[in-house]
C-alpha cells in the first residue's frame, strides 16, 4: 500500500519514497545478493554469494528465511502465484513455495544454467549452458 522505491546494492537496501524521492529506510545485507531480485508480498527474494535463495523481509530489515541449493543461484528467482523457481549454475532447478520458503522439489539437470527460467501452470522451462532445452 506505500509507494515505495527498492534498490538493492552488494551490501545495502535502500528505500526511498516514491513520490519525494526520500529515503525512509536502509538496511544492511550481510549476504549481498548475486542475482536480481524478486518481490513476493513483503519480502525480497534473490540469490546469496553462499548458494543459497534468500527470503528478506523488507519491511523489518533481516532475512526471514533461505533455502541452499547446489551451486550457486545463477539467475533472478522467479515467481509464479505462490511458487518460486530458482537455477544454479550446478544446474539444479529447485521449486519453492513463496509463503514459507520450505523446498517442493528439485532436480539436477546436465548442464549448469545461466539464464533466468520462465516458468507458466504447464511447467517451468530451462536452457542449460550445453544448449539443451528442458
Amino acid at each position: 500500500g506505500n509507494n515505495r522505491l527498492i534498490i538493492t546494492t552488494d551490501t545495502d537496501i535502500f528505500v526511498l519514497d516514491g513520490n519525494t524521492g526520500e529515503m525512509v529506510n536502509r538496511q544492511n545485507l550481510p549476504n549481498a545478493p548475486i542475482t536480481g531480485v524478486s518481490r513476493f508480498r513483503k519480502e525480497l527474494i534473490f540469490g546469496g554469494t553462499d548458494g543459497r535463495v534468500i527470503f528478506h523481509n523488507a519491511p523489518v530489515g533481516y532475512e526471514l528465511r533461505a533455502n541452499s541449493m547446489q551451486g550457486q543461484v545463477s539467475a533472478t528467482p522467479v515467481i509464479h502465484d505462490d511458487d518460486v523457481v530458482a537455477v544454479s549454475n550446478k544446474g539444479e532447478v529447485l521449486l519453492l513455495n513463496a509463503v514459507d520458503a520450505t523446498r517442493i522439489w528439485s532436480r539436477m539437470l546436465t548442464g549448469g544454467i545461466e539464464a533466468k527460467p520462465a516458468f507458466n501452470d504447464y511447467g517451468i522451462y530451462v536452457a542449460t549452458v550445453g544448449q539443451s532445452s528442458w
